[in-house]
């Protein structure tokens, strides 16, 4: 309802913001229910974010929401440093997208899955840069101390995580405690956001009002930004198809980019093709994730479900075109399709279009259940390999990623062949030989079809590090 909506909106959302922006932070991506931040990568810049962290943990957990909701948002946080590779792709259509890549993405989110609610965790490297920083600056206002069993979700807690205790009196800046009262919130709200603003302008060779950098900006929004940005879409409900894929792992070596260049641009293709909207692309604990969504306000409702399948498949025949480049791997696609929730996320210094719905979690969870089976189907194909080439290997000297599956569809495979004489298990392997004939004909039949895509020139990616 809209009191609620308000009340998470202006209180939540925007102390979340204020305190980033506060420490001199920036928010690269809404990335579901959590946002992606970075700050300077230097030992100030980490003692900034360990404080922010650790300063949000402690204001806005167990956040109670307003109208009488019986329940409570918490709230966790991890702190890493690592290099990592800042990519701009795509350009079909005048359309690009930033994205941050590297392997400290990777390393962070098994990080925050160890961290409890209400609790701050450092990486082993971040504590070591922490220690020596101390040498010259004692007192930050904080302490790291090694994480424990009652702080993580380990039963004996983890040797290389960290936890970050903060003493806000012993900040040289701390927070303002006022964060409840709107009025001197919205100030100092108004004030850090102009600061932020003074900066972005004195770096920028054109004022911020030249249409030139306006026109540059909006390159990496939605096409129709102007209209889901107005209150008439601001947020609504809508039946809305949701598509996940999985690109493959990043790596170094400077190529990552180029061949992320060639997917997001045969995606890009594949929408255009079939009236969908890029919604986001981004690095997280999953991966490098593309998320597409077809329904969106300003594109066709009719068949969204249908050209949601047949962008995906396109999508998947283009990319295999590309398995002669360094780091290919297959893509994994994720669809899904239901009632979602459509509308910005954040406030006036940073915000988003997101879509938001059990639809879009699964979505999600498919993909990562096409990752698992990708992952199941190249082991037996290596067995299978294996024991046919003979050189003394064999399937129990190969790591077999899905053990209990295998071994509930052999446990099953000796049932039925132990009743096999029997009438009445003869119906139910037939039935089920006949389900494993429809099921092998259908994968023949999605993914056994020629591809006719032609390669044309394409915009080029640039990156930096």
């Amino acid at each position: 309802d809209q009191p609620r909506s308000r009340g998470l909106g202006d209180v939540y959302k925007r102390q979340m913001l204020d305190l980033v922006a506060f420490f001199d932070g920036d928010v690269l991506k809404f990335a579901g229910d959590a946002l992606l931040i970075k700050f300077c990568a230097t030992p100030a810049g980490l003692r900034a974010a360990c404080t922010c962290a650790a300063t949000a943990v402690q204001q806005l957990n167990n956040y109670v929401l307003p109208g009488n909701v019986p329940h409570t948002l918490s709230l966790h946080a991890a702190v890493d440093v690592g290099h990592g590779e800042e990519m701009f792709v795509g350009g079909v259509r005048g359309r690009w997208e930033h994205c941050l890549s590297g392997g400290v993405f990777r390393h962070i989110g098994g990080l925050l899955d160890k961290a409890g609610a209400g609790t701050v965790l450092v990486s082993q490297k971040a504590e070591e840069i922490l220690q020596r920083a101390e040498i010259e600056d004692p007192d930050p206002g904080f302490s790291v101390v090694p994480a424990t069993a009652s702080t993580t979700t380990e039963s004996a807690g983890d040797a290389s995580a960290f936890e970050v205790i903060v003493d806000c009196g012993k900040l040289r800046t701390p927070y303002p405690s006022d964060t409840h009262t709107t009025g001197s919130s919205n100030v100092r709200h108004n004030h850090t956001l102009s600061r932020r603003f003074d900066k972005l302008a004195t770096a920028l060779p054109v004022p911020l009002s030249n249409r030139d950098l306006q026109a540059a900006v909006k390159q990496y929004c939605l096409p129709n930004i102007d209209s889901i940005m107005s209150t008439d879409f601001a947020a609504e409900m809508r039946d809305v198809a949701t598509m996940f894929c999985l690109l493959p792992p990043y790596f170094c070596g400077g190529k990552c980019a180029d061949l992320y260049q060639q997917i997001v641009v045969a995606f890009q293709v594949q929408l255009s093709k079939f009236d969908g909207r890029l919604r986001q692309f981004l690095t997280d604990d999953k991966g490098t994730v593309l998320i597409a969504c077809f329904g969106l306000p300003g594109t066709s409702a009719i068949a969204r479900e249908l050209r949601a399948v047949r962008a995906a498949v396109g999508f998947r025949e283009a990319t295999r075109l590309l398995s002669s480049i360094e780091g290919y791997e297959d893509i994994q696609i994720g669809l899904a399709a239901g009632l979602v929730y459509c509308g910005n996320i954040g406030d006036a210094s940073r915000c988003e279009y997101c879509v938001v719905g059990d639809s879009v979690n699964m979505a999600a969870r498919l993909m990562g259940l096409a990752k698992k089976q990708a992952a199941a189907n190249k082991w037996r194909a290596t067995a299978a390999a294996a024991q046919a080439g003979g050189g003394g290997h064999s399937k129990r000297h190969i790591r077999q990623p899905e053990a209990a599956a295998t071994r509930a569809e052999n446990a099953a495979g000796a049932n039925a062949r132990r009743k096999r004489r029997a009438t009445a298990a003869a119906v139910t392997v037939t039935a089920t030989a006949a389900s494993s004939t429809a099921t092998s004909t259908s994968a023949r039949a999605f993914g056994g079809r020629k591809s006719r895509h032609t390669t044309s020139p394409c915009p080029q990616a640039s990156t930096c590090t």
